[in-house]
């Protein structure tokens, strides 16, 4: 419903203005006069000369690529603790099972450490190796 007042006000105002649509019914629009077609050639100019985005966006961009560094690493921090945890863990509650207590839990432990430094490695790997535009895969 406010969408609709507001359609109807906006171009009430237009027709205020003496462009836009007709309100008698008539189908073929008013055209605006042309000092507005100047008045939105010289904005779209000034527009042009500011040089798209602001030095402020340029620079809220690039921390937000260096926060994508820092979480993206931080991700793989935490998978690689919890590639070494969970293996350990089984082994510890298995142990407790069967009686064999730090047997397994070393096993599992040294299964998880080997599993985490492979997953580290093929991800840098990923990440580094260069694509068709010479630059890395991974997001930089």
């Amino acid at each position: 419903m406010f969408a609709l007042l507001t359609f109807r006000a906006r171009r009430e105002k237009r027709a205020r203005k003496g462009f836009g649509m007709p309100e008698n019914g008539d189908s073929k629009p008013r055209l605006p006069p042309p000092d507005e077609y100047e008045k939105l050639r010289r904005e779209a100019e000034h527009l042009r000369q500011l040089g798209g985005e602001s030095k402020a966006q340029q620079s809220r961009a690039q921390s937000m690529g260096e926060m994508n560094k820092y979480m993206r690493y931080t991700g793989m921090g935490m998978q690689f603790v919890v590639m070494m945890g969970m293996p350990m863990a089984l082994g510890w509650w298995i142990d407790g099972l069967v009686g064999t207590r730090p047997w397994l839990m070393a096993a599992g432990a040294v299964l998880g450490i080997v599993a985490a430094m492979v997953f580290v490695v093929r991800t840098v790997l990923r990440m580094e190796a260069p694509d068709e535009y010479g630059k890395g895969k991974g997001r930089s």
